[in-house]
């Protein structure tokens, strides 16, 4: 389904209503010209459980989104039930998912607390099993670069699995606590003897590539305005006017969020108080609160 010429705004509940007319095991699948993780998000919290959410971004402003409808275990903490939904699971037999559903280590990671840090021998591939983590790199001199985001039922440290060298990033979770499963990387060897799961190990490997070169070309070409308003634009709503943040955005602080935008906390600041000025944004107590979509996009596509 096709909805980029749909109003944004009308967008959920239409994708919401063909969803719900899925039986198990079919799945819907969408063409959308932002990153969907507002729907994402939505998605989340009215359909816990009952879906597998696989996504592309396949450049010039183009997302396909893929929701497979699933059976509901009504366990979060179900670790066979949530490595069924893990996108780079899905070319594995039950019994295989369960041999290492046995041997998986789940740890808790507060807000900003790393999972493992850059540049370290950790034979590990780990799996978001709640709250987000973001991978960022951190240069000799300390300055910081978000590389890309990691949701529930995505992996990390992929490419140590494919060549056995040190984490490329420090791996930190950006929501009030993230739930992750960790799987040996000597169990994830008889992955690598199934095409489906290499296909998808490669996919994922392939996509945080393109997010990357897509992030660092804007940070080149793109004024520090627009790449705020671009990065803010994934936590906006699809209603229309000035909207509550979603949740994730509430506890990033404001050196997060520059990191992400490749910049410094006070260039941040100043790009922030230039969008409220716009209208596009609502802080309370230096905390974004609210955001205009429509406003948002127009001055993420300025010049």
């Amino acid at each position: 389904m096709d909805v980029r010429q749909i109003p944004t705004m009308e967008r959920h509940a239409l994708i919401f209503s063909q969803f719900d007319g899925l039986a198990v095991g079919e799945a819907l699948t969408l063409i959308v010209d932002h990153e969907p993780r507002p729907l994402r998000a939505q998605f989340n919290e009215l359909r816990p459980r009952k879906f597998i959410w696989m996504q592309r971004f396949l450049g010039n402003a183009t997302w396909v989104a893929t929701i497979r409808r699933v059976e509901d275990t009504g366990a979060e903490n179900d670790i066979p039930a949530f490595l069924a939904r893990c996108p780079i699971m899905q070319g594995l037999a039950a019994n295989k998912r369960d041999s290492l559903a046995n041997r998986a280590t789940t740890v808790t990671i507060p807000r900003h607390g790393a999972v493992v840090e850059q540049d370290q021998d950790w034979p590990y591939i780990g799996l978001v099993l709640t709250g987000s983590i973001s991978a960022i790199l951190v240069s000799a001199d300390g300055r910081e670069q978000t590389l890309y985001d990691i949701f529930a039922t995505e992996a990390f440290n992929e490419i140590s699995l494919f060549d056995g060298g040190a984490t490329i990033a420090r791996f930190v979770a950006t929501t009030k606590e993230a739930q992750v499963v960790l799987l040996p990387a000597s169990m994830i060897d008889e992955m690598l003897t199934d095409r489906v799961s290499i296909h998808a190990i490669a996919l994922l490997a392939g996509q945080r590539s393109r997010l990357m070169i897509q992030r660092f070309s804007e940070q080149l070409s793109r004024p520090i305005i627009a790449r705020v308003a671009s990065m803010l634009l994934a936590f906006a709503q699809p209603a229309a006017g000035l909207t509550p943040v979603l949740a994730t955005l509430e506890g990033m602080t404001q050196v997060q969020m520059a990191t992400s935008t490749g910049t410094v906390k006070e260039v941040f600041s100043r790009a922030l108080a230039e969008l409220e000025l716009a209208g596009a944004i609502r802080r309370l107590r230096g905390r974004i609160t609210h955001l205009d979509r429509r406003l948002l996009t127009e001055i993420a596509q300025s010049p």
